[in-house]
């Protein structure tokens, strides 16, 4: 949510929108190297920061203009695009996702790696700050605490396996304290949780997880006083 209303990253149509009543998106922002916007995701534009209530920072696969060509063309090309300057911040990147600009600074994961990344405004420079056991895709905060989720490498039909790919990877979620970058707590999935998309941390005034089906579920209320 920014101060315009609900934004999207459109993959599909390559741009940043809004997702307002009327229309099935409200396109706003595209980055200079996509031609039109035609549902042929392009780039693979997948991540996108906020700064001061507007898009401001994203991440894609590579700078292709052709249908779903990114597929063939991910080794180090991913970029990080500062969104108001049309400016290329970091290139060479490996499957970028989640760019998240909080207290100051710009986190991403450099996902091919396993890496959580920073971009250092003043030096220009991408600033590895983690290795994760696993393709980072995810970020979250709460107070001083980071989430990071973690997916297992997969099988693709079209790209080369990226380098995480080499070693052994979990799904789950990393803890970690932004005041000296150390993990401080991890949860790994088993069985069929294999895949961590994004990851979001919301502030319930309990923990109980139900499911639809429980009996509790017909005895749990909350509304505010009369």
């Amino acid at each position: 949510m920014g101060d315009d209303g609900l934004w999207a990253v459109n993959s599909n149509f390559s741009c940043l929108c809004l997702i307002q009543s009327g229309n099935s998106f409200v396109p706003k922002w595209k980055p200079w190297f996509i031609s039109e916007l035609v549902p042929e995701d392009r780039c693979h534009l997948n991540g996108m920061a906020l700064r001061d209530g507007a898009p401001a920072y994203v991440t894609c696969f590579n700078d292709s203009n052709e249908n779903k060509n990114w597929r063939n063309r991910v080794a180090h090309r991913g970029l990080l695009i500062d969104v108001n300057h049309n400016e290329i911040l970091a290139d060479e990147l490996y499957m970028p996702h989640s760019p998240r600009y909080y207290r100051d600074k710009l986190y991403f994961c450099n996902s091919g790696y396993g890496q959580l990344c920073s971009y250092d405004f003043t030096s220009g420079q991408v600033v590895v700050e983690l290795e994760l056991p696993g393709f980072t895709r995810g970020i979250g905060f709460h107070q001083n605490l980071m989430f990071v989720g973690l997916s297992q490498s997969r099988e693709s039909k079209n790209n080369q396996p990226p380098p995480i790919a080499e070693s052994e990877t979990y799904c789950g979620i990393y803890v970690i304290d932004l005041d000296d970058m150390e993990i401080v707590a991890n949860l790994h999935f088993s069985g069929d949780m294999v895949q961590i998309y994004d990851v979001a941390v919301i502030d319930l005034p309990f923990t109980e997880v139900l499911q639809v089906d429980e009996e509790m579920v017909s005895r749990v209320f909350n509304f505010p006083a009369m």
